[in-house]
């Protein structure tokens, strides 16, 4: 009798440790890692947005259908984020990407290189470069790629989501950078097709 109830007793562990493993593997929380790329995304571009604007107040543009106050003081996101995206690991590699914006920027401007469905850079055309930047352009993909990974890692562990969840912050990383691109650079939609952001 005393081994038949330890069985049960065993069996019920296993079922409600399973079900406790299931209940956390299903929830993915996409919406607050949006709103977190978002925040860091802003952060990485700050700078050379900055630059932009106050190029922008010297040599004001006046287009049709162009409202020169949300030029020069877009929407900003709201800053509340539900995830812990401020430790020390995530503000190190947030400015590593920072410093080297500017240069991925002009990379996908001359659309050698896109943003990948994945949350990572992709290589579109870099032959295209004269043979003496193919090289610093790769390893700046390279660098940056690498900087992404551990960003992706960081967030997860700061925030105890599984590892095997890793790839969706990449994925949702990519949704909130797609719509940070600028006209003329190119994406991967879902299906992993090139596409061209257009003008808003």
């Amino acid at each position: 009798m005393k081994k038949q109830a330890w069985i049960f007793a065993v069996l019920a562990l296993l079922v409600s440790v399973s079900c406790a493993n299931i209940t956390i593997n299903v929830y993915f929380p996409a919406e607050d890692v949006q709103k977190a790329a978002d925040v860091i995304e802003d952060r990485v571009r700050g700078e050379v947005l900055e630059q932009e604007k106050s190029e922008a107040v010297d040599k004001p543009q006046t287009q049709a259908g162009v409202n020169l106050l949300d030029w020069l003081c877009p929407p900003a996101y709201a800053a509340e984020v539900d995830l812990n995206i401020d430790t020390p690991e995530i503000q190190k590699i947030t400015d590593a990407r920072k410093e080297r914006f500017a240069k991925i920027d002009g990379l996908l401007s001359n659309g050698v290189i896109g943003e990948g469905k994945d949350g990572f850079l992709k290589d579109k055309d870099l032959r295209s470069l004269p043979l003496k930047e193919v090289a610093e352009a790769r390893k700046l993909v390279k660098e940056e790629n690498a900087d992404r990974d551990s960003l992706y890692r960081a967030i997860a562990k700061a925030n105890e989501i599984a590892e095997d969840k890793v790839a969706e912050i990449g994925s949702n990383f990519a949704v909130r950078i797609r719509e940070k691109l600028r006209p003329g650079q190119y994406y991967q939609d879902d299906e992993g097709n090139w596409v061209q952001k257009k003008k808003d």
